[in-house]
């Protein structure tokens, strides 16, 4: 059975009819009608809403760090995200909107100016005073709120992770920064070792020990070595560009080396846990699209006073409504629910199969290149080992073309190259599983911190 706030009748059965009616002149002849409908409804606050301001009380707005370590890139990233600052703006709207469909649970007053014509118009004008308290919805207002609380749920894991997301890029910017810089002196070394080959071979040619295309073969050599040079440092100068965007600033350098803890807690994700929170809202929302035909009942007090007159005319009316016919609306608002609930429920399916995935491919690339690392070290020194060697067959005993010292040289810079660019990939797949298993903010120390009025911890509700 549908509960029926009372409070308004109650009020209107209790009160003396002598408060109804007055002799006094003007508007406060109507006041004890808006003391009656401000006096009734009171529904408890959101728990959502309570839980978010409560931990937010206990935790310091966040700063920008002082430093140039990665935890103060990573804290001014966060206040000059725009991203940050649109979704909690998005999660204060939903606060706002739990506050829009709770008012229905009060009673609603209007004022205005009344005048009509015919049989069954209002006659002269009249200032009337009414008010509306929806007594039966059968739940309507009730599944209302809790949606709009979902959705402020839904709101806030945006925001979690769209801060995890800010972190992670400030971090791996900050780092690929470093790491292009560690590029650029490997790259350096190829081309100064080509130009002492130059020098070198200009030198033997002058007294006849080699010959002029070997001299060529070493300027295409060192032509291409100092091409991708360049090339090494205009992608460090776009890298500094990107990350003084999103920090304020633009010397990159080393960040923590994380724990490899890809699973997240409880083995749920953001995701997994929006994907569930749809789900519900799907629900209410297919619960009240069957339910739309029901009709609703709701109470309607007027006070109504005409104009150059003293005295009030009060009146209750009962208002009962239940659609008939819209054109076929609700039977296809009905579909439309069931096929958003069935969307919702694959939704959550798709999520949980994403986090087995992700943890293994998480855990495939990270031994991965743990072991390309083990072999570009070893495959390093083989090549050093090499390029003397044809280094001495070449220049000492005439024995080797120029053409295999090159290629040595080559390769071996190529893999010290590659050595720099799996220490950086290996530390960005630790950033994503430090972002999935929730230890990214606390080994960054952000846990402690709150911003836009919202708690930066990473224990969820």
């Amino acid at each position: 059975m549908p509960q029926i706030n009372g409070c308004l009748i109650q009020s209107l059965a209790t009160a003396p009819l002598d408060r109804w009616r007055f002799n006094i002149s003007g508007k406060l002849a109507i006041l004890p009608l808006i003391l009656i409908l401000a006096g009734c409804g009171n529904s408890p606050e959101s728990e959502t809403v309570r839980h978010i301001e409560t931990r937010s009380q206990t935790l310091k707005p966040l700063t920008p760090g002082e430093g140039k370590d990665a935890q103060s890139a990573v804290r001014a990233a966060l206040l000059l995200d725009p991203s940050v600052r649109e979704q909690a703006s998005l999660t204060g709207a939903s606060v706002d909107q739990i506050a829009i469909e709770r008012s229905a649970l009060m009673p609603s007053l209007s004022f205005g100016l009344v005048a009509g014509v015919g049989e069954v118009g209002a006659g002269d004008p009249d200032i009337e005073l009414s008010g509306n308290q929806v007594l039966v919805d059968f739940g309507g207002r009730k599944r209302a709120i809790k949606a709009a609380d979902v959705n402020l749920q839904i709101q806030y894991l945006k925001f979690q992770a769209t801060v995890d997301a800010s972190i992670s890029t400030a971090l791996i910017t900050y780092r690929q920064v470093a790491m292009l810089q560690n590029l650029i002196k490997v790259k350096a070394a190829h081309l100064a070792s080509m130009e002492d080959l130059h020098k070198l071979i200009t030198e033997r040619i002058n007294i006849g020990a080699s010959s002029s295309p070997d001299l060529l073969e070493i300027r295409n050599r060192m032509e291409r070595a100092a091409f991708d040079l360049q090339d090494a440092k205009m992608e460090l100068a776009e890298m500094r560009d990107k990350l003084l965007r999103l920090t304020g600033r633009s010397d990159g350098g080393m960040i923590p080396n994380f724990t490899q803890t890809c699973g997240p807690p409880d083995g749920e994700t953001d995701q997994l846990r929006i994907a569930r929170l749809e789900l519900v809202k799907a629900r209410l929302n297919l619960e009240g699209a069957q339910r739309a035909r029901l009709p609703s009942i709701s109470l309607n007090p007027v006070g109504r006073a005409g104009i150059g007159t003293d005295g009030i005319k009060t009146g209750m009316n009962v208002e009962i409504g239940s659609p008939l016919f819209n054109g076929g609306a609700i039977k296809a608002r009905e579909n439309a629910a069931r096929n958003l609930q069935r969307s919702a429920e694959a939704l959550v399916e798709a999520e949980q199969r994403n986090i087995r995935l992700d943890d293994l491919r998480l855990r495939r690339q990270i031994s991965s290149l743990k072991e390309k690392q083990l072999m570009l070290a070893r495959q390093i020194t083989l090549l050093a080992e090499t390029r003397d060697l044809y280094y001495t067959q070449y220049i000492k005993l005439g024995t080797r073309q120029i053409t295999d010292l090159l290629d040595a040289e080559e390769s071996l810079h190529l893999r010290k190259a590659e050595l720099v660019e799996a220490g950086f990939d290996l530390q960005k797949r630790l950033v994503e599983c430090a972002a999935r298993s929730k230890v990214l903010r606390r080994e960054l120390g952000l846990n402690k911190f709150q911003t836009y009025g919202y708690p930066l911890t990473a224990d969820g509700f």
